[in-house]
């Protein structure tokens, strides 16, 4: 965890664990870490440099704090299959790809990659395989359409929708339980 020697050129690779993504206290633990321990280890802030590699997990992970916060980060984002017309230079070679283009077809080609959005959602492949994390709840329940509000309850509801958020296990850096309806 980067205690004691410093460093010219400082790599962190995937500091969050994809299990612990949804809790906001162990985002912000990693953040306080790179922050308050990581930032200070680096030897000249000058000539040094810090280099995140990661899967993007959350629109709250440590790439996007730092992209949100900071315009002194340069983001290299290469997704497992391109949306659209995408170009990106890296040690002096120009990276072109077309919309629809996969980036390793012979290790994941599209139509795996079609199978694998099914079986682990949109939300996670947006996050991981396309680097576009989208806001939880964004995608699960259109508000204008999916939800109503009323002043004088009816008599009679079409249907009702529980869902529970449970903590797993007692410790500081737990969630709360949450039930909605």
């Amino acid at each position: 965890m980067a205690t004691g020697e410093g460093g010219d050129i400082l790599i962190i690779d995937d500091p969050h664990n994809p299990t612990q993504i949804h809790s906001y206290k162990i985002r912000k633990k990693v953040i306080d870490w790179f922050e308050q321990t990581f930032v200070s280890r680096l030897n000249n802030r000058n000539k040094g440099a810090i280099v995140l590699v990661m899967q993007r997990l959350h629109t709250d992970d440590l790439s996007g704090y730092l992209l949100n916060n900071s315009n002194s980060w340069h983001d290299l984002k290469i997704p497992a299959i391109s949306i659209q017309d995408y170009s990106f230079k890296l040690m002096n070679k120009e990276y072109h790809y077309l919309s629809g283009e996969v980036l390793d077809s012979y290790k994941e080609p599209p139509d795996c990659l079609a199978k694998l959005e099914q079986e682990i959602g949109s939300y996670n492949y947006n996050a991981q395989y396309l680097q576009e994390p989208i806001a939880i709840g964004s995608s699960l329940l259109n508000m204008e359409e999916d939800i109503s509000f009323y002043e004088n309850l009816p008599s009679r509801f079409g249907y009702f929708v529980q869902s529970w958020d449970t903590a797993i296990k007692i410790s500081e850096d737990s969630d709360y339980s949450v039930c909605t309806i």
